[in-house]
């Protein structure tokens, strides 16, 4: 249940392009149509991202979200769960910057969860805005980073994204 989530055994993400995105409670024999929050004010957008250092720049993370106007602090999970709650409208964004440049994302970690981030009306592009390529082997070596959202604020966030970068690199 999206509305309480601590209840149950837990529940199985599905994404259908075309068709949406649903969860199934894995103590329930029935789909719930789920969908990703429509807020297009960044200011008001809940941020996830991961706990592991080695696959988050916290800090880039943090200076992002004060760009676009957002106090909360980020919300910490590991796994696929950071895809899952961006899906169901708990969270807008999950921000998946790294800050070594020799490390690439596996792709097992994130092609699920972009299939159903999208079925459910979000979007999901690398830092750059460009779409994840999944066909060049076990890594995202394609791609730079990981920006997930609702849709509504993508294009904010990766606009806050750039200004982060270029700051840095200064």
């Amino acid at each position: 249940d999206p509305a309480a989530p601590e209840r149950g055994k837990g529940v199985v993400f599905i994404g259908v392009k075309g068709q949406g995105a649903f969860i199934r409670p894995l103590d329930e024999a029935r789909e719930i149509p789920i969908h990703a929050g429509t807020d297009a004010d960044p200011s008001h957008a809940r941020v996830t991202d991961s706990v592991e250092k080695e696959h988050a720049a916290h800090d880039a993370h943090a200076k992002i979200a004060a760009a676009l106007g957002i106090a909360a602090p980020s919300l910490r999970l590991d796994s696929q769960a950071k895809y899952g709650i961006v899906a169901r409208g708990e969270a807008d964004i999950y921000l998946r910057i790294i800050s070594d440049p020799r490390y690439f994302s596996c792709i097992w970690d994130h092609a699920p969860g972009v299939a159903v981030v999208k079925a459910a009306g979000g979007e999901v592009t690398d830092a750059r805005g460009k779409p994840l390529d999944f066909s060049v082997g076990r890594r995202l070596t394609r791609n730079s980073g990981v920006i997930v959202t609702n849709g509504a604020v993508h294009e904010a966030v990766l606009q806050a994204a750039r200004q982060v970068s270029a700051h840095e690199l200064s």
